[in-house]
């Protein structure tokens, strides 16, 4: 399990917590109520989870995305942002979408790779679909990392997004 530690510092949660958290996620297919009947780790969590009829503790939605988002190697925020608008786009379009921790991991990996600001990315990407180029562009995670095969690790060299701001650097002033 990786632990982004400044999304964690952000959100104000101990790796206590998040253990708490991933303990509370897990105990659906194993028992493991000896490590969060503790009272005070389960009302610290509240905001996370939620008690059953049965007196079973299980994650909520915002305990389950917030376990999903500090496993995303350099997450920020403002990722969702992004996300949020290419979903959209790419729905109103009606092409091929990801699911969206999928997305939020390539945009964080592609922040990371090429070192762009959110602005830039976005920047990137309205002036990207305006080309021609972006019809071939039908499915969403592939505007960030198209594989080679099954096996295939993101690479900037198999990013359309990347490839084509390539060929492209002179209309923009990043870096």
């Amino acid at each position: 399990m990786y632990i982004n530690f400044n999304y964690l510092k952000k959100v104000e949660l101990s790796v206590a917590d998040i253990v708490a958290l991933q303990a509370i996620h897990q105990n659906r297919t194993e028992d493991l109520n000896q490590y969060i009947v503790d009272n005070f780790t389960i009302l610290h969590l509240s905001d996370y989870t939620q008690t059953l009829k049965n007196g079973e503790v299980r994650l909520n939605k915002k305990g389950k995305e917030i376990l999903d988002k500090i496993q995303i190697p350099n997450y920020h925020e403002n990722d969702e942002k992004l996300a949020d608008y290419l979903l959209d786009k790419y729905k109103e379009e009606e092409l091929v979408i990801c699911p969206k921790n999928k997305l939020l991991k390539l945009i964080a990996w592609f922040r990371a790779e090429t070192s762009f600001t959110h602005k830039e990315i976005y920047s990137l990407i309205v002036s990207y679909f305006e080309t021609e180029e972006s019809v071939y562009n039908k499915r969403l995670d592939y505007l960030f990392f198209k594989p080679e095969n099954a096996y295939s690790q993101p690479n900037l060299q198999h990013s359309r997004l990347f490839t084509w701001y390539d060929s492209n650097k002179e209309k923009f002033n990043f870096q």
